[in-house]
């Protein structure tokens, strides 16, 4: 199976498992999701937001969540609009403080 790419085609690294030998410490979960700017990638950014947070025992967060990534997402699209290129619209969010 073939490591996921960025962008610019380099490799993105592998995270790291709190499971793996040796590591005690929970590592920060991170996710990532280009999409098109198109009007249903609003939809689709809303429901990835909503399921990853509960995915990671986060239920608390999920529903504000939601509602900032749809007004960003939504923003983003329309941005991308305005451009020759129609860059995507990356949604990424990580635990990490």
């Amino acid at each position: 199976m073939r490591p996921p790419y960025s962008l610019d085609g380099s490799a993105i690294p592998r995270q790291s498992r709190s499971d793996e030998v040796g590591d005690t410490e929970e590592q920060p979960r991170r996710t990532l999701l280009d999409l098109a700017p198109l009007p249903n990638a609003v939809p689709c950014a809303r429901l990835h937001v909503k399921h990853v947070p509960r995915e990671w025992g986060l239920q608390a967060v999920s529903d504000s969540a939601e509602l900032l990534v749809s007004e960003l997402v939504t923003n983003g699209v329309k941005a991308s609009a305005l451009t020759k290129e129609y860059p995507p619209v990356r949604l990424g969010f990580t635990t990490e403080l």
